[in-house]
């Protein structure tokens, strides 16, 4: 008799987000937890941007005082938010665990999230503060990286950590310094959590030796450098890597993401935001001009109506990820079908159409705030053109060119 087939063992992945640390700005806000541009929280964007396929859980490890301040003390709606609005498959269990203790780095956060979750396997660690695309694999040891001769919106780039790569294969990864043209984008796979924890631990106490050999030099020395000395040398996922890969002779591979967005920084994050906008228009005037004048009635949709081509085309230029349209005319609402069909047969973009508007004073009221989210300035900008001018959207709207 055969013996009955044994099921194939599915691999599966961790992954942890390390969140511990305070968010810059006027209110300390933690990145994953502002509020994107484009909607929603700055964490939907990171969960829906990974292939979770083979995820069974997502542990989000940031402190009590953060789940406390922000959250209210409970995490229960916002795991719920993320599972009902589609970021994570059905079958992920997201957990937002509050760590107690303060953290020294994001590899001391992602070892608290092991012991307190009980974590095994595989995982892959998400930093919070940059968003990228990228299939999680499970059972290798790999690096996410980025070409920068294919994307040139990075900035800050003394402050990133840079891979050499043999191949596609990680024969180093250097902290602050440009030795490449591939940077790490914050997404670090680690075939056992068991062996991230030993390399943790290993690399903590030659940072501790590193640490008393100072102190024993500089005892002799100066104010400033047994001050120096004294300072804990802080560590990066990034020398866990190169201590598997030394030390373990672990092999690394390099996975490479073609998007990449990063917000490490006050400036990067508003200098994000600006790229994204927000464009109302009235139809009447700037997208149609009537060639009849005494056509008193208006009838929009009929051969009196002439699209403005360069309008027109000046909004199908505009980058569709990050630009939200909304046109508004005067016209009732009942000729609403009238006015989409005219709009589809010239081919316009938009999100939103406003109708039964009145033809008089607009009144654009925006919010601005100083925590951070948005901008801390009026964002609101207004342009009047004269219906039997020649100017163009194009010279009055200005948009960021990445």
């Amino acid at each position: 008799m055969h013996s009955p087939a044994r099921p194939v063992a599915t691999l599966s992945a961790t992954v942890i987000i390390p969140a511990a640390r305070d968010g810059y700005g006027p209110s300390g806000k933690p990145c994953w937890l502002r509020e994107h541009p484009a909607g929603l929280l700055v964490i939907h964007h990171l969960l829906s941007s990974l292939d979770l396929a083979l995820v069974p859980r997502v542990i989000i490890a940031t402190t009590a005082a953060h789940v406390q301040r922000w959250l209210k003390g409970d995490p229960t709606s916002l795991v719920a938010h993320l599972k009902s609005s589609g970021v994570v498959p059905a079958s992920t269990e997201v957990v937002v665990l509050p760590i107690e203790q303060e953290t020294s780095s994001a590899a001391d956060t992602v070892a608290c999230a092991i012991r307190q979750c009980n974590v095994e396997g595989s995982i892959f660690i998400k930093d919070q503060d940059g968003c990228f695309r990228h299939r999680v694999v499970p059972g290798a040891d790999y690096v996410v990286g980025l070409r920068l001769t294919e994307n040139c919106e990075v900035e800050n780039l003394p402050s990133k950590s840079f891979l050499l790569t043999t191949g596609a294969l990680l024969s180093n990864i250097v902290e602050k310094r440009v030795v490449s043209d591939v940077i790490c984008v914050g997404g670090y796979a680690f075939q056992q959590a068991s062996g991230f924890l030993e390399s943790l631990a290993a690399v903590e106490r030659i940072h501790e030796r590193v640490a008393q050999n100072l102190n024993i030099g500089s005892s002799s020395s100066s104010t400033s450098a047994q001050s120096a000395a004294a300072q804990p040398h802080r560590i990066f996922l990034s020398h866990l890597v190169q201590y598997q890969m030394l030390h373990q002779g672990k092999v690394f591979s390099v996975e490479l993401s073609q998007t990449f967005s990063d917000w490490k920084s006050d400036a990067a994050w508003r200098r994000y935001v600006q790229r994204f906008r927000n464009v109302e228009v009235t139809i009447e005037g700037v997208l149609f001009s009537s060639q009849d004048s005494n056509d008193v009635m208006g009838n929009i949709g009929t051969a009196n109506w002439k699209p403005v081509e360069a309008n027109i085309e000046y909004l199908r230029s505009l980058p569709i990820d990050r630009t939200h349209i909304t046109l508004r005319s005067s016209r009732p609402v009942a000729d609403e079908q009238k006015i989409r069909a005219l709009l589809e047969a010239s081919k316009v973009p938009f999100n939103n159409l406003i109708l039964s508007s009145f033809s008089s004073t607009t009144f654009l009221v925006t919010a601005y705030s100083a925590d951070g989210d948005h901008t801390s300035h009026p964002s609101g900008v207004a342009y009047n053109i004269p219906e039997s001018s020649r100017q163009q959207l194009g010279s009055v709207l200005h948009f960021p060119p990445h």
